[in-house]
């Protein structure tokens, strides 16, 4: 239970504890979930994506309460497929600078109400700003109002409840009226899903949203289309905002790679160096500190046996740690990605195989987008050294903010 406990609050320290005895796979027993096996090492996690008998969807039961029965997240095999063609095309097929402008015009507002010497969470600020643009890329060109009403409503809903243990844990989840933290998370939730449905009937034209409506498959109900746009507003900006608060916390310790981005971004479009001192951030601090698969039936990956029903982590942070893959492995070097690209099985900050995330160009071009116009402003500085982890529900995110200062 002790280990449990640490790993619910940093599981980067349990894992790095691992790391220095040598161990990049190992047996982990959680409450919920039974013995699960933690893998770090990329030729496994190779056999894990080949393996037909380990699926994705399962792994995400305890948000189910949140996405519902039929997001992409928790689906497995054909309606899988089906759900991923339909959604794919606005965000992975289609030009990935297709909302920079609109993302550009948000986060120059941003900048603008700086006021010099009042320090803003990064983490916190970013995060705004992304929800402002996943709402108008999804609904479309609303008015200022209607997005801020959107955003508000959106925000009010993911605090309805603090603690991620009560979507893991099921006895706490007990409607005991709109005081309670169950309670109100159910009653929400419920008001979320119903401005969504009435704003399905009438998307704006050159929304996300009416492109999907568009090209509905006639099996996807409105159960299911409802899953998918919670989840494209829940599960996109927080994890960006946590990635950028991370990028400036690498990058701000480390002067001379600081230098050389500002040089990039000053001198035009974000250059291959820039591009890359967010990618390292991502190796090393992934927001995501694990995907997760559970066995159909009794299988086995690199000798290891999995029971039925057996879960299975392949460890995001552990393989991006690898010292085989990435020597000196936690050391912020940028220069790893000039050049080849890591394998997949070693870098793999966005998911794997199939269940890759849909979002991941629109998320990358937006942590660039939002580093290249952070360096562009002399001005401002990043407070906070410290890289301890605090959890933000299912993500890790800086704990100390970073704090954001217009000097």
């Amino acid at each position: 239970m002790l280990t449990a406990a640490r790993w619910f609050r940093n599981p980067y320290a349990v894992l790095d504890r691992h790391r220095a005895a040598g161990r990049f796979q190992f047996m982990l027993g959680l409450p919920g979930m039974g013995q699960v096996w933690v893998t770090g090492e990329p030729t496994q996690i190779g056999e894990i994506v080949r393996n037909p008998d380990l699926l994705g969807g399962r792994g995400t039961r305890a948000l189910r309460p949140v996405i519902g029965e039929h997001s992409l997240l928790a689906l497995e095999g054909a309606e899988h497929a089906l759900h991923r063609r339909w959604l794919l095309p606005p965000f992975f097929h289609a030009n990935p600078q297709r909302f920079a402008s609109l993302q550009a015009r948000v986060l120059e507002q941003a900048l603008a109400a700086l006021k010099p010497g009042q320090p803003v969470n990064l983490r916190l600020w970013a995060k705004q700003i992304s929800l402002q643009v996943i709402v108008r890329c999804l609904f479309g060109e609303l008015p200022a109002a209607e997005v801020e009403k959107w955003c508000l409503q959106i925000e009010h809903f993911m605090q309805s409840f603090r603690s991620p243990l009560l979507l893991f844990i099921k006895p706490l989840q007990q409607d005991l009226g709109e005081r309670s933290p169950w309670g109100r998370f159910v009653r929400r939730r419920a008001e979320l899903l119903e401005a969504i449905r009435q704003r399905w009937q009438a998307p704006l034209p050159g929304s996300i949203l009416a492109e999907l409506k568009a090209s509905c498959p006639p099996q996807i109900n409105e159960a299911a289309m409802l899953s998918e746009v919670i989840s494209l507003l829940l599960f996109g900006h927080d994890t960006s905002a946590v990635g950028l608060a991370w990028w400036a916390l690498w990058l701000w310790q480390h002067p001379d790679a600081l230098q050389r981005a500002r040089e990039e971004a000053l001198a035009g479009q974000a250059g291959e160096y820039l591009r890359a001192t967010v990618q390292e951030s991502l190796r090393l601090t992934p927001p995501v500190v694990h995907l997760t698969r559970t066995a159909r039936q009794a299988t086995q990956v690199a000798g290891q046996p999995i029971a039925a029903g057996q879960h299975v982590f392949p460890c995001i942070y552990l393989a991006q740690r690898h010292p085989d893959a990435f020597p000196e492995p936690d050391t912020f070097r940028p220069e790893r990605f000039l050049g080849s690209a890591p394998h997949f099985t070693e870098y793999f900050p966005f998911g794997l195989g199939h269940r890759l995330c849909i979002g991941m160009p629109f998320a990358l071009e937006q942590m660039v987008q939002w580093a290249t116009h952070l360096l562009r402003e002399p001005d401002l500085a990043v407070i906070g050294q410290s890289l301890a982890p605090r959890r933000v529900m299912v993500l890790m995110a800086p704990a100390c903010g970073p704090m954001l200062v217009r000097q």
